[in-house]
This record gives C-alpha cells, structure tokens and sequence, in this order.
C-alpha cells in the first residue's frame, strides 16, 4: 500500500480546480501538508480520493470522499475547503461559508478558504470580506485579485483606503485596469460600486 502522501504527490500535478472565483487559490499547494502530524492517514488518502473525483467532475463522488475524510478527521481543514468548493459551485452558499469557516479555523492560513470565503460575503458583509482579504495579502502579498477585491469592499463601505488597494492591484496586474471604476481611481474616493 502506498503512502497516502506519495499519492498526493502523484495526483496533485494533475490537478487542476476550477476557481470559484477569480483569483483564487485552489491549485496545487494547499494539499501538500495533508498528513501533517496528528492528522489521519486515512482521512488523507480520502480526500486526495476527492481531488482525483473532483479533477474528474465526478463532483457527488468527490463529495462523498470529502464527507468520509471529515467522519474520519472533523478538523481536516482540506476535506472542508474541497467540500466548500463545489457547494459555492452549485450555489449553496450557506453550506460552502460552514465549510470554509471550518477550513479557517483548523487552519487560519488556508488562502483559498479566506479568499472564497470573502468573495461569498463581499455583496452582503463588506467589512467581514475586506477583513479576509486582508488576511489573504498579509499572506501573499502579491496577489493582485486580492487587492482588486479588497479595493472594491473598501468601496462599498467608504474606505479611503480603497484608491491605494486598487492602485496596487493594477500595479501588479495592469489587465486588472478594465475592471476598476476609473472614479475610483482619484485619492481620496469613497463612492460604492454595483
């Protein structure tokens, strides 16, 4: 039998998630500390089970391999991620915040689980989202989508800090531009967008 961690190593290269939501981070390395001391070994090799589904869009399968990874390790901050992942896909936003809140907690440094996490309540809670990008920037600095997003909360809640975030996220993706109301960008603009 082999080591569940060989075989993230094996399917992980595959893999490739669709992102829920522009910029996200649900490629290749959140999964490669799964068997992390104290965590199931089997729990592990069920949600690398899930990926490989996942990749697959056998997403019911996938679900089933994520739902039997939390039975064996409820705190499994991947098994969490993975299943919040396609329940935002198919828009039960309820059930994927659950899951990526449980994702953060067991692990607070799980970028995609923050940024899919304010993606979800950026329309109804932009102060929560913004708090989470923040988090996911204090982490990657250089994430451009990060800064976009945190950029349009801070919009929608009066931030003059906003022109600085936008500014810095077409500093580091200028195609990025297209997507910034251009009042947005005068120092000093507080104005909501849609």
């Amino acid at each position: 039998m082999r080591d569940p961690l060989s075989i993230v190593r094996l399917v992980l290269p595959l893999f490739v998630a669709t992102a829920v939501a522009a910029g996200c981070s649900t490629g290749t390395t959140h999964h490669t500390s799964a068997t992390k001391v104290g965590e199931s070994s089997k729990a592990a090799a069920l949600v690398t089970a899930g990926l490989a589904a996942q990749q697959a869009r056998h997403l019911d399968q996938a679900l089933h391999d994520y739902r039997a990874a939390l039975a064996e390790d409820p705190h499994n901050a991947y098994a969490h991620y993975d299943l919040g992942t396609i329940e935002q896909s198919r828009h039960q936003n309820s059930a994927a915040q659950s899951d990526y809140e449980a994702a953060i907690a067991a692990n607070p440094q799980l970028v995609g689980a923050l940024f899919n996490l304010a993606t979800l309540v950026s329309s109804t809670q932009p102060a929560q989202a913004a708090a989470l990008y923040r988090r996911v920037i204090g982490l990657r600095p250089g994430d451009a989508a990060a800064h976009l997003n945190l950029g349009l909360a801070l919009l929608r809640v009066h931030d003059s800090a906003a022109t600085a975030e936008l500014q810095a996220a077409i500093k580091l993706d200028p195609s990025l531009k297209s997507r910034v109301p251009v009042s947005a960008l005068e120092p000093g603009t507080t104005t909501t967008t849609g």
